[in-house]
């Protein structure tokens, strides 16, 4: 038995083409998944709403919680797991949902995995008007100009925001992301402290350390 997904389907049937419904189905019968069946028609969709109303409270905490989708060939796997996305969006969190690949993101290269979680991260939709995140990295930049502190050591407050388990190095690099570039006087320039200073390619050389590729230790030192 499907249900109707009022969050994601404000309008009924009569607002979708013909044409529009037939695919659903066509799609639904090969056992293909589809993006408006996701939105019209999930079975056990009461379900998958509890189990979210139990899990992601337990995540807001700090905690984590994994559910497994089994079934063969044309069961609904990737239906499922579109309508928990579709879910947890609606109710303000962000998503990110990969392939673990074993040729661009194995389960065992955690790096790669890390990469593809990160480049994945699909954030909820904003008010009308409102501008869309379209990063983590944007995410994180528009959060901390909203959230101004007024203390002299602002890299240190910003540091306290983030989670404690947070691995130092990612801190550093998050904060570093929305602080000042230092200004160096031209005089300074020369001396061997500023030999790495190389302001044009901070941003580059942070987004990149934090999406986890390997950076010199001196590069990555002068951008922090």
């Amino acid at each position: 038995m499907g249900c109707l997904m009022a969050t994601t389907a404000p309008y009924g049937l009569e607002h979708y083409s013909a044409f529009q419904l037939r695919r659903v189905l066509e799609r639904l019968r090969e056992g293909l998944y589809d993006p408006l069946a996701v939105r019209l028609l999930t079975a056990h969709g009461e379900e998958l709403d509890a189990r979210l109303r139990q899990d992601l409270p337990d995540v807001e905490a700090g905690g984590g919680a994994h559910l497994c989708v089994c079934g063969p060939y044309g069961q609904g796997k990737s239906h499922t797991l579109a309508y928990l996305q579709e879910a947890a969006l609606q109710q303000g969190y962000a998503v990110s949902a990969i392939n673990l690949d074993p040729r661009e993101a194995p389960l065992h290269q955690f790096r790669q995995v890390y990469r593809a979680l990160l480049q994945g991260v699909t954030f909820p939709a904003k008010p009308a008007g409102a501008a869309t995140y379209t990063s983590f990295i944007d995410a994180w930049s528009s959060w901390a100009k909203a959230h101004p502190l007024a203390c002299e050591d602002r890299a240190s407050a910003l540091a306290a925001l983030l989670p404690a388990e947070m691995p130092h190095v990612f801190k550093a690099i998050l904060v570093a992301l929305v602080q000042p570039t230092l200004e160096v006087a031209p005089q300074q320039r020369g001396l061997a402290r500023y030999h790495d200073f190389r302001p044009r390619e901070f941003s580059w050389t942070l987004r990149r350390a934090l999406h986890g590729e390997t950076i010199p230790v001196a590069r990555l030192r002068a951008a922090l």
